[in-house]
């Protein structure tokens, strides 16, 4: 496993904050953990190969997470590397003044906590992502100056969402920035949709017939297509995901875009060859 940061939360009460720091990171290129997500397998297995593997330990902290066995499993393994004097970072991220255990306080009584309990969270979650981003070296993954994305996913969000993500997870575990709409819940304005669609250099389409009739997607393949008119170094590519459209019907009208037939669903191994082409275009060998 090749992991930056693990992250370590009880899933009911603190999902959302996960996701959201998770975005961030890996929207800078940090490569993220956390379960269920990311889970293979054996459960507890591959937890502790990931705990072994990361950079950094970062455990979203409030009553549930301190109360819960799997969290304090994970706490453990994570001080036992502290213990052999390993470059590791453990941060307890402290999101609500709801108590802590005792076997949690025993863990982290001496440890740095970031105190998140005051709102705003985003303003939290900055600084967060800037000690993190420090502590490895990169540039800080702050909201207000996040980086440019490598791939701009183009989907609809009702019939594809699970493309989406699942193609994400792949290419940002890479170390590959992505941006679709909406995510996370994100609000989509039309500032944010510009700003993608003209700075990706890999703009991928999961294509269905929503997709097309989609204003959104449409807006997003005028923007990249006049990029390329333009001459500018950006690659696209059509990932035929139903057979509620034709390739021979839309195929000419999207002759630009390299066209991937995935129809009917694609298995894992289509995904890992789209997400393959991906990296060859950003390599500058597509």
């Amino acid at each position: 496993m090749d992991i930056d940061v693990f992250i370590s939360h009880h899933t009911s009460s603190s999902l959302p904050i996960v996701e959201a720091i998770a975005s961030r990171l890996e929207g800078a290129g940090i490569r993220c953990w956390y379960a269920p997500r990311d889970t293979e397998g054996s459960y507890a297995g591959t937890i502790a190969r990931a705990i072994a593997s990361c950079k950094v330990f970062l455990l979203i902290l409030n009553k549930s997470s301190s109360e819960s066995p799997h969290v304090l499993n994970e706490i453990d393994l994570a001080t036992k590397r502290l213990t052999k004097g390993e470059d590791f970072s453990i941060i307890p991220f402290h999101i609500a003044n709801d108590g802590i255990s005792d076997d949690a306080q025993y863990y982290l009584g001496r440890l740095h906590w970031i105190d998140a309990t005051t709102p705003p969270m985003d303003k939290h979650i900055d600084a967060l992502c800037a000690r993190i981003a420090k502590h490895l070296g990169r540039q800080p993954a702050v909201q207000g100056n996040a980086q440019k994305p490598d791939v701009v996913i183009g989907y609809h969000p009702l019939t594809s969402l699970w493309f989406a993500e699942t193609i994400t997870r792949r290419l940002e575990k890479a170390g590959i920035r992505c941006w679709y709409a909406n995510r996370n819940g994100e609000p989509l304005t039309a500032d944010k949709l510009s700003q993608a669609a003209a700075s990706c250099r890999v703009f991928l389409l999961i294509l269905n017939k929503p997709a097309l009739e989609s204003p959104v997607v449409r807006s997003q393949i005028r923007t990249v297509s006049s990029r390329q008119l333009q001459g500018e170094n950006v690659s696209a590519i059509a990932f035929h995901i139903a057979d509620d459209i034709m390739a021979a019907d839309v195929q000419p009208h999207l002759s630009w875009i390299q066209w991937i037939d995935a129809a009917p669903p694609p298995a894992d191994m289509q995904i890992d060859a789209l997400c393959k082409t991906v990296r060859q275009y950003l390599a500058g060998r597509g």
